[in-house]
C-alpha cells in the first residue's frame, strides 16, 4: 500500500488548517487592532473603558442566553468553540485518497488490514466506521450508525450556530438599553454638570461594545461554525460511501470514480 502520496496531502492538510486557524486569530487580532489604533488616534484610550457599560452589555447578552437557551445548549455551544479552535478534521480529498488505497489493500490482504489504519487514526469517526467494516457489520447497520453519528455531530454545530447568532442580536439590544439608562442618568443631572459627561460616556460606549462584540465577535463566530459544520458533513459523507464500498468490495476504480462525484468539478 502506497502513503507516499497520503502523507504529502497530510502534511499539505495540516499547513492549510494550521492557516485557516491561523487566519482566524489574524482576523481578530486586526480587527481590535484597528479599532485600537482609531481610539489612540482620536484621544485618550481610558475614555473608551466603562466598567458598568461592560457590565450591562455582556451580563445582558448573558442573562438573555440563560432565558432563550438550557445550559445543555450553551454547554454545545462551548464543544462548538472547541471545534473551531482546535479542528483537526482530513481534507475530503485527502478522506478520498485514503479510502481508495485501502480498498487497494484490503483486496490484496483482506479486511482485516482496516484494523490496523482504525488504530492509526485520530478521527473517531473514521476509526467506529472502519472498525464496524472490520466486525462484520450489516451494510445497512453500518450505514445507519454512521449516518446518526453525522446527524448528531451536525445538529450540535447548528445548536452552537443560533447561540451565537443569538448572541449577535442581542448584544446590540443590551448596548441600546444601556445607552437608554445613560441618557436617563444624564437626563437626572442636568443640574450637576459634572456627572453629564460620565453619563452620556457610559450611554455611548454601551451602544459602542454591543456593536463590536455583534459584529467582530458573536456573528463571524457563527459564520465559522457553519463553515467548519459543512466540511464536517462532506467528509462524513465521503467516509460513509467510501467505507460501505469497502464493505462491498467493490473495485477501487469504482470507489474512486462514486468519490469523486462528491468533489466540486476543479
Amino acid at each position: 500500500m502506497n502513503f507516499n502520496r497520503l502523507d504529502n496531502n497530510y502534511d499539505n492538510y495540516r499547513t492549510s488548517q494550521s492557516q485557516i486557524n491561523g487566519s482566524m486569530m489574524l482576523g481578530f487580532v486586526l480587527s481590535f487592532l484597528i479599532i485600537f489604533l482609531g481610539v489612540v488616534i482620536q484621544g485618550n484610550f481610558i475614555n473608551f473603558i466603562s466598567i458598568s457599560g461592560i457590565l450591562i452589555v455582556l451580563g445582558g447578552v448573558f442573562a438573555a442566553m440563560l432565558i432563550n437557551f438550557s445550559f445543555s445548549d450553551i454547554k454545545k455551544t462551548l464543544h462548538s468553540i472547541n471545534s473551531v479552535l482546535y479542528s483537526s478534521n482530513t481534507d475530503a480529498r485527502v478522506r478520498m485518497d485514503e479510502l481508495v488505497n485501502l480498498s487497494y489493500a484490503s483486496r490484496k490482504k483482506g479486511l482485516l488490514v482496516l484494523e490496523d489504519v482504525a488504530e492509526e487514526t485520530k478521527d473517531p469517526f473514521f476509526k467506529k466506521a472502519l472498525r464496524l467494516v472490520v466486525d462484520g457489520q450489516q451494510e445497512n447497520d453500518i450505514k445507519k450508525i454512521l449516518e446518526t453519528e453525522m446527524n448528531i455531530t451536525s445538529e450540535e454545530n447548528q445548536k452552537g450556530i443560533a447561540v451565537f447568532e443569538t448572541m449577535g442580536s442581542y448584544a446590540p439590544a443590551m448596548g441600546l438599553i444601556g445607552t437608554l439608562l445613560g441618557l436617563v442618568n444624564m437626563l437626572g443631572s442636568l443640574d450637576d454638570p459634572s456627572k453629564v459627561g460620565p453619563a452620556m460616556s457610559v450611554a455611548l460606549l454601551t451602544t459602542f461594545y454591543g456593536a463590536v462584540l455583534a459584529n467582530m465577535v458573536f456573528i463571524p463566530l457563527a459564520g465559522k461554525i457553519k463553515n467548519i459544520d459543512a466540511s464536517e458533513i462532506l467528509l462524513r459523507k465521503i467516509t460513509i460511501e467510501g467505507i460501505l464500498s469497502l464493505a462491498r468490495q467493490e473495485s477501487p476504480l469504482i470507489i474512486e470514480q462514486r468519490l469523486q462525484s462528491f468533489m466540486p468539478a476543479a
